[in-house]
């Protein structure tokens, strides 16, 4: 995700994997908040760290789902 290879990923990054690879220009207002809830030292771009936290969150939030969809 990090097209320019500087070690974070910034909404110019989104932004350009998506183009890329065909998809829709996706409006700005999408990538700030993508961006903001990952953002958790508020830098403006997101490192390491906080893209592992925020895939480790989405895996845990949707594991939940599915547990609670299969819960009887």
């Amino acid at each position: 995700m990090d097209t320019n290879k500087d070690g974070t990923i910034t909404i110019d990054d989104f932004d350009d994997l998506f183009n890329s690879h065909g998809g829709a220009k996706m409006d700005d207002e999408m990538w700030n908040t993508l961006l903001f809830e990952a953002d958790k030292n508020g830098d403006g771009v997101i490192g390491f760290q906080e893209f592992a936290d925020a895939m480790n969150q989405i895996i845990k939030d949707n594991l939940a789902k599915k547990r609670n969809l299969s819960s009887p």
